[in-house]
């Protein structure tokens, strides 16, 4: 049995999002630090791809409900769980 997966649709996908999702990201991150915070670069990313893609990020981060103050990104942050 094959267990590969053909990840060329997924690739395809993700070369559409934005020419370059980092050049995005860091103006998302001029945004942020506007406003008086700065997000690590690889939220900036995950923030940037989701909002190419209109995707919800559910997180226990709350840098990505900081950068929703910035920008149209859906992101809704879970509770931690008591210890």
């Amino acid at each position: 049995m094959n267990s590969l997966i053909d990840t060329s649709v997924w690739i395809d996908s993700f070369r559409t999002v934005a020419p370059s999702p980092w050049r995005d990201a860091r103006a998302l991150g001029r945004k942020c630090f506007d406003a008086g915070f700065l997000p690590p670069s690889m939220d900036l990313l995950i923030a940037q791809l989701a909002l190419g893609h209109g995707a919800t990020i559910v997180t226990f981060d709350d840098h990505f409900s900081r950068i929703a103050g910035v920008c149209p990104l859906d992101a809704r942050l879970l509770p931690r769980p008591a210890h």
